[in-house]
Order: structure tokens, then sequence, then C-alpha cells
């Protein structure tokens, strides 16, 4: 898979940051320096935006220290190292579960150590592509990275659409759901209805009887009689014979663990 980790950058010293972008341009090729941060109120506003897949943090920062910027995360979607010039810090680390800790000055040699090995976790934890990829958007005067796995649906608004996320978080975006599903491309959502895109990771239910599905956030949504054959196809991976389709409950594919009621 060619693919590169995105990296944000949390440093309040802009020689450090210096630093360690050459380190990473020289000795890192699957790593990408996506972004920069001198604090940790910069650094959450850009994890928000950029989705980075792993994020440098430094421990001594101007408004509060790397390590309680972490604690404050309920979630976190991304891999951390730390590094720093004191050692003192090291057990709070791990238990922060942060992936390593690398003290400055950076040796290239056990940067390029750490990111291969983070590399090649990540290729190991995530084989499908579906887990890297990306959305780009650019709204409100704002430049949003999504992840299409962070994505539940997406619905019609007019000339808008709405990105709906796992909590009751959505975005508005100023493109129509046509221009929406084109930028995704991704086998992983299905059109299920004129007004209606859905991430097929996320759905519980169908039922084509009456026409709707429910995702696992408890959301349901309606399906089109014109788009109940391409949720089928998507599901089984073929159509469906009228014997299966007349079973009262079908199972769909083992990854995504989808119920297909009648």
């Amino acid at each position: 898979m060619n693919f590169k980790l995105t990296c944000l950058i949390v440093d309040d010293e802009p020689l450090s940051r210096q630093i360690l972008i050459d380190y990473i341009h020289q000795h890192c090729p699957y790593l990408s320096v996506q972004a920069q941060a001198e604090n940790t109120t910069e650094a959450m506003q850009m994890i928000d935006q950029l989705a980075p897949d792993l994020v440098f943090l430094d421990i001594q920062l101007p408004n509060e220290s790397g390590l309680e910027m972490l604690q404050r995360l309920r979630e976190r979607d991304f891999m951390t190292v730390i590094y720093s010039y004191y050692s003192d810090f090291a057990l709070e680390a791990i238990k922060l579960h942060t992936e390593d800790y690398l003290l400055k000055p950076l040796c290239p040699q056990e940067l390029m150590h750490t990111a291969k090995r983070l590399y090649n976790q990540a290729l190991e934890t995530n084989k499908d592509p579906y887990y890297f990829k990306k959305l780009e958007l650019f709204t409100s005067g704002r430049r949003y990275f999504i992840r299409h796995k962070d994505i539940t649906h997406v619905s019609a608004a007019g000339s808008y659409a709405e990105l709906h996320f796992k909590g009751s978080e959505k975005l508005v975006i100023s493109r129509n759901l046509k221009r929406l599903e084109e930028m995704i491309n991704d086998p992983s959502f299905c059109r299920i209805h004129n007004s209606v895109l859905i991430n097929m990771h996320y759905l519980e239910s169908v039922s084509l009887r009456r026409n709707r599905c429910t995702l696992l956030t408890g959301v349901e949504l309606p399906v089109s009689a014109r788009k109940k054959d391409a949720l089928r196809e998507q599901l089984y991976g073929q159509k469906e014979t009228t014997t299966q389709r007349d079973s009262s409950t079908a199972r769909g594919n083992e990854q995504q663990k989808s119920r297909y009621k009648v």
C-alpha cells in the first residue's frame, strides 16, 4: 500500500520544529508533515481540522504541558510520540499510552526506527485502505481533512450537503451530495436514496419492506426503490436471487456485520 502517515508537530521552539522536519524529510519517506503548532490550543484545533495520523508532542509548552493535553482528550484517534529534553515524564507518558518517547537533541537513527515501527504498526492494524482515506474540504474559511471512517452518512440539504459523524456532530458543506459522493469516491459508501449516502461500515440493519435502514448510531434512513438493487449488490457483492430476497433475514459480509431484513 502506497501511503504516508500525516504528522502534526507541537513544539513552541521554531528551531526544534525545523530540525524535526528536516530529519523527517531526510530519513522518513513514509511520514508527511501536515502542520505545526506552538501550543496545545493550536494543536487541538489542528487535530480537529486535519485528523493527523501521528502527533510529535513536546512536553513543556506555554499554556499547558503536552501530557495535560493528552489527559483532556477523551478519545485519541492518532498515534503520539513525545519528544522532550526531559526524561522525567517517561512513566507518565507510558500511562497515557503514547507510542514512543524521544529525547532532544533528536537522534536521526532513533527517529527513523520509531517512524518505521509506527508505519508498519499502522499497516498491520489497518490493512484495509479505507482506514487511511481522508476527505479534504474547505468551508467557512477553514480547511478540514476528514477520515472516511469517521463519516456515518451524508445527507442532501438543498444545494448543500451535511456530513454526519459518530456523535451528534455534523458539518455543512457548500457542495451538493453528488459532488461529495464524487469527492469521497470510496466503495465503502453507498447511495441508498437521492438524498442519502451511507458508510456501509456503520450499517446495522436493512428493512426493504419498509424501505428503511438503521445505522449503528441509531439513525434511521430512507432507502429508495431505485437504490435497492445497488444496496443489495453492496451488501453481498452480487445481485440477490428471488429465493435469497424472500428469506426473513440474511447476513451481509462478515466485515461489516450488517443485517438485511425483508
